[in-house]
């Protein structure tokens, strides 16, 4: 099967049934705490806030979510010579969607994603477009945080502390993308066993290097693509918190908040954060001023918002099997 970003696809299906059971037990260890520090009354209340109205709402921004992340990806692909379609490119993030509800990380969408692009394009192309389509994101992240955090309202130090720690995370992975030919080519003179599993992806990241490099514009355009996608994602929690009630959160704290929690339940221990992203949630909504029923309860709405798009990756699945061949 294709390589892609210097690990091959195999990998990732013996990651996800390695220490099946126990990465279940400790989803399982998880969500009875957050079941344990939650009001049942609370969670009632909030759930019961629930409407036709409001549901619609959240199906809509996920949906404008996911065309506006498709739109973001195309301008890179696009760059590297390649025409697929905005419909092949949602099918393959649903299809990244429905992958994450059994393996542990969020990442696996741009790994899945990345692949159904690389049988259509190429596998350089394809992981040269993923790799500045996340790299924009990130950027976007840490620019929207930090533009956000003087107007924020209930910050707390943990969540700056948090923040600073991904804007160093940020500054790292620049560094990588910068000097990532000079470490393809030290690696092809001291050849190890080392080398060899890490050069592929640093080769992958020198050629996204070299399609930013040729196209200045490019990364401004999407840049900018981003932070919309960063902006629909905070709304789209605080759209979940309007929907069952919740008004004491701050928009610009929740802008500061969201890339952290986002980080947080990427850590690759549950399938798909299961429990991770409760506790994750109940932390960060609390300290910004929501009580434990109204944090849980955007929690399980967001989780439910990834089971609905998953579903939606089944259906994608189905039909992408049969789809023509795009951009050869």
């Amino acid at each position: 099967m294709q390589n892609l970003f210097g690990v091959k696809i195999e990998l990732m299906w013996i990651y996800v049934f390695r220490n099946k059971f126990i990465r279940l037990l400790i989803a399982g260890a998880l969500l009875w705490f957050v079941i344990k520090s939650v009001d049942g009354a609370q969670l009632s209340n909030s759930l019961s806030s629930l409407t036709l109205p409001g549901i619609a709402l959240l199906i809509a921004i996920s949906l404008v979510l996911l065309l506006v992340s498709a739109i973001k990806w195309r301008f890179f692909i696009s760059a590297c010579g390649q025409a697929p379609s905005l419909v092949s490119l949602m099918q393959f993030y649903l299809i990244g969607y429905l992958v994450n509800l059994w393996v542990p990380s969020f990442v696996s969408t741009d790994v899945v994603r990345g692949w159904y692009l690389g049988k259509r394009t190429s596998a350089k192309s394809a992981a040269a477009s993923t790799l500045l389509d996340r790299y924009t994101s990130i950027l976007a992240v840490a620019f929207f945080g930090l533009a956000a955090m003087p107007l924020a309202q209930g910050v707390t130090p943990q969540m700056k502390w948090g923040f600073a720690i991904l804007c160093l995370g940020l500054a790292i992975l620049s560094l990588l993308f910068a000097i990532s030919p000079l470490l393809v080519s030290w690696m092809g003179k001291h050849p190890s066993s080392l080398a060899q599993r890490v050069a592929p992806f640093l080769e992958k990241c020198a050629v996204a290097r070299s399609y930013a490099l040729e196209h200045p514009g490019l990364m401004l355009k999407t840049l900018l693509a981003a932070c919309c996608v960063e902006v629909l994602m905070v709304l789209n929690v605080y759209a979940c918190a309007w929907a069952i009630g919740c008004d004491t959160l701050n928009l610009w704290a929740l802008a500061v908040a969201v890339p952290l929690i986002l980080a947080l339940s990427s850590i690759p221990l549950t399938p798909a954060g299961l429990g991770i992203q409760e506790n994750v949630f109940l932390y960060f909504l609390q300290s910004l001023g929501a009580n434990s029923g109204q944090a849980l309860s955007v929690a399980l709405l967001m989780r439910a918002k990834l089971v609905f798009l998953a579903f939606g990756g089944w259906v994608a699945w189905t039909q992408v099997k049969v789809l023509p061949d795009e951009g050869k």
